[in-house]
């Protein structure tokens, strides 16, 4: 264990105490841990997509860090909104203005600078605008109905994370008879997409296999394990290993998944209850805000630049990263309250908490 990590889950120095006070948006606890696992995973995405540095003699396996993202998000929109749901603080409609708040105008902006940069680069024309892909994009249902990568290629899980949202919904319900059909749904349709091709091979199947992450990250935190950091640390990097070297088939073996999902549960249930201190913390957080910006500017600039040697892939990040932090605090977070605050008129004042607050409980990251 590194010296600034603290191991029972208490930040041993008043800075990182307030640090951990400061980044908090869910409801007073903060998730510095995961943040920087976050993070970490995106920019493990945006690697493993140069094909240059990460193997795939078996497969992508560096896309398993995106059925992490499905973990962890069951897991936070659980203790951010869970209960205002299931007590009738917030109203669904509030729920789903919130999260397409949170997750339309990045995935907007990058879309459209990724399908410039394809009409610069001569691989796509205005006639593009037609094709199904674009009312996939537009739908957020990317790669569900044509199968085919999307213009932002990576930004098909941000449709599944949307859709998510409806399944959570559904799990929020003080209806037992919906909460028990959503569970056993969502399991049918994880079990039929994983056992036939799991997680790497297709782009629709993959929406059912994050609706069982995502129900998985529901259940941890149900379930509030108490496990010790240690053991979360170790096996979030174990996964991240895994995702980087591969050491058995993945693709078209769907039980080469499970030991993945698995790691993944148990740093997301582990290390939700860790703190960090210090610079650690200030960099977890910062890994937070930049992650989804990773996840979704990798792609056009990937394009553009075509990275192959390390000195290329260096300079790569270095501007990926750059980019994600200026629309973080530019974009992302302007744009949010935008939307919330012109959805403020149309919303129930008695149920549904004010846009600013629900700002402040939405992940940094997804």
């Amino acid at each position: 264990m590194l010296p600034w990590l603290a191991q029972d889950g208490i930040a041993a120095t008043s800075r990182g105490r307030e640090c951990q006070k400061k980044q908090a948006p869910f409801g007073g606890l903060a998730f510095l841990a995961l943040d920087l696992l976050r993070g970490i995973a995106a920019i493990i995405v945006a690697i493993g997509h140069t094909s240059a540095v990460i193997p795939d003699y078996y497969g992508p396996a560096y896309s398993m860090c995106v059925a992490f993202f499905f973990v962890l998000s069951g897991y936070v929109l659980s203790h951010a909104y869970g209960e205002a749901i299931e007590t009738g603080r917030m109203s669904f409609g509030g729920f789903i203005i919130a999260r397409f708040a949170r997750l339309y105008p990045l995935h907007a902006l990058t879309w459209a600078v990724t399908f410039g940069s394809l009409i610069y680069l001569g691989a796509a024309n205005s006639s593009w605008i037609f094709k199904p892909a674009m009312f996939e994009t537009i739908t957020l249902t990317q790669s569900l109905f044509t199968g085919e990568w999307s213009f932002n290629a990576p930004s098909w899980s941000i449709g599944a994370e949307f859709w998510c949202g409806f399944l959570f919904i559904a799990l929020s319900s003080r209806n037992t008879i919906l909460r028990t059909i959503s569970i056993g749904t969502a399991v049918l349709i994880f079990a039929l997409c994983e056992l036939k091709d799991g997680f790497l091979v297709q782009f629709a199947p993959r929406y059912g296999v994050c609706l069982g992450m995502f129900l998985l990250g529901w259940t941890l935190y149900r379930l509030q394990l108490q496990i010790p950091p240690k053991i979360g640390w170790t096996a979030a990097t174990i996964a991240f290993l895994l995702s980087v070297f591969p050491i058995f088939p993945l693709e078209h073996h769907p039980t080469g998944d499970i030991p993945y999902y698995i790691l993944f549960a148990v740093a997301v249930a582990s290390l939700a209850h860790a703190s960090l201190t210090g610079i650690a913390a200030e960099a977890a957080a910062f890994s937070g805000n930049i992650s989804y910006g990773v996840y979704l500017w990798h792609w056009p600039f990937l394009m553009v630049m075509s990275p192959k040697t390390p000195l290329e892939i260096a300079v790569f990040l270095a501007l990926v990263i750059t980019t994600a932090t200026i629309s973080f605090w530019l974009f992302e977070r302007p744009a949010r309250r935008f939307v919330l605050k012109i959805s403020e008129r149309a919303r129930s004042p008695e149920k549904t908490p004010h846009p600013e607050a629900a700002v402040a409980q939405e992940s940094r990251g997804r």
